[in-house]
Parts: structure tokens; sequence; C-alpha cells
């Protein structure tokens, strides 16, 4: 019999605005968990942004998603962060079926279980990096001071402790995106999802915030991230590789197999 999960204890933190979810399923399940995926779009023919994609993604699994203009790689992010929906087929997300939740469920379950990185950092430019991390937590229902605390040990780990009273516009590019990271991983959510995080970046910054996020994935967050720096993705735990919308490849760089991208997969 299916129980509601009604307390943040209880639940990790898994309430907000009077919402609630049902029970996740059972332990030991992929963190992430995508089988016979399409996303399609309607048109005179339809788009079809992704055709039958099966991946899994465990706990402290860092995986990189690679592939040209339009192979369908923010779609696939789309729909592992429950911002859209599939077509057909299923996902699963922290152990919840997205289809069978409501919409709202949905936004629970995003501000609790899923952090989101991007390359815009999309921080508010009037707030202090403590209240940008610390407003992330918001909409999980965590107590103001308890924000405060997290996100400050947030920064801390990101090494930001003597920024945290800093405006984005008096940190640099590396900092702002940083900064995005503590607020992604602040409440140790289960899923990290990173949008090219390192392409508004120099080399030296780009390699510390992939650096961050295989940070996040030691402690046991899981990861996708998407990226079309081949060196970077070689650091990953796993490559994946997107054509029109369906997965063409995927390598372990950790053991020796060489990335699709580095292969020359693309042409």
């Amino acid at each position: 019999m299916s129980t509601q999960i009604t307390t943040p204890a209880a639940a990790a933190g898994l309430h907000g605005g009077g919402a609630q979810l049902p029970a996740a399923g059972g332990a030991g399940r992929p963190v992430l968990e995508l089988e016979q995926v399409t996303k399609s779009y309607p048109g005179q023919p339809p788009v079809v942004a992704l055709a039958g994609v099966s991946l899994s993604v465990q706990r402290g699994e860092l995986v990189a998603v690679v592939g040209p203009s339009g192979s369908g790689k923010s779609t696939l992010l789309h729909v592992m962060g429950t911002l859209d929906r599939p077509s057909s087929g299923t996902a699963q997300v922290t152990g919840f079926d997205v289809a069978g939740l409501a919409d709202r469920e949905l936004a629970v379950l995003r501000s609790t279980r899923i952090g989101f990185v991007f390359q815009q950092f999309f921080l508010a430019e009037h707030a202090t990096a403590l209240d940008n991390v610390a407003d992330g937590l918001l909409y999980a229902g965590v107590a103001a001071r308890e924000r405060r605390h997290r996100a400050a040990q947030a920064l801390a780990r990101v090494g930001l402790a003597g920024r945290a009273g800093f405006r984005p516009p008096q940190l640099s590019g590396g900092e702002r995106q940083r900064v995005a990271i503590a607020r992604a991983v602040a409440w140790e959510r289960r899923l990290l999802l990173a949008d090219e995080p390192s392409g508004a970046l120099d080399w030296a910054n780009g390699q510390a915030v992939f650096g961050l996020i295989r940070a996040a994935c030691s402690r046991g967050v899981a990861a996708v991230v998407v990226t079309h720096d081949a060196q970077l993705a070689s650091r990953a735990d796993r490559v994946v590789y997107l054509r029109d919308g369906q997965l063409a490849d995927q390598a372990m760089p950790g053991r020796g197999q060489q990335s699709p991208v580095e292969a020359g997969v693309n042409g």
C-alpha cells in the first residue's frame, strides 16, 4: 500500500508549499533511469528530439553527454530534470516515476532532489552569494536559519567562504559558476544536472568547476553533464554520445576506453 511522505525528517526534505510526494520506489535502484524514452513536438511532420533513449545513472556516478548541436542533448537534460515529460517510455528520477506525478509534485521533486547548473549562472544580481544559495532552498521548505547555515557550508565547500557577502557583479565568472554549484548541492540533492557548466569559463576555471562536480559525486550525488569539451568529458566515469536523438555510443574513460568524441564518432 502506498504511503505518504509528510515530514522533512522522513523524506529528506520532500515537502514544500503543502505539496507532498507519494513514496518512492525501492532502495538500491539507480538515481536516474530512462527506458525507451521518446520526446516529440507538434509539427508537420512532428519533430522527434529523442528516439528511444535508455540510460541509467547510479549514485556517485558522473556521466558526460556529448554530441553535435541538435542531437537532443538539451531535451534529454530537460527530461532528466522533469522540466519536460517524455512522449513515451518511462523516466524514473530518484525512485519516482515522472508519469505518475502531478505538476505540483514534479515541482517538489525538482526543488528537493535535483540540482541544476547552467552555463548562464542565473544568479540574482542584487543578492549576495550567500542569499543566492540560501534562496535555492526556499521551495524545499527549509527554515530561514537552516537555509543560511547550509548555504554557508556549501559556499565553503566550493572555496567561497570569504566571498559570501559579495554580489554577482563583484565576482569573477568562475566564482559565479561556483556559487551556482553551491546552490545546486546545498541540500545534497540526489541528482545534479549541468548544461555546459564550463562553456563561459576559461580552461582553468572550467577544470575547477568540473572538479567540484566530481567532488559532489564523491559524496554520493549522481551527476549528468552536457559538454562539448572532450577533455572534460574524458574525466567522467562514463561518456554517452547522442546522435539524432538516439544513444549512439558510450565509453568508460577510466577503464581505458576512448571517449566517443576523441574516437571521432561525430565525424
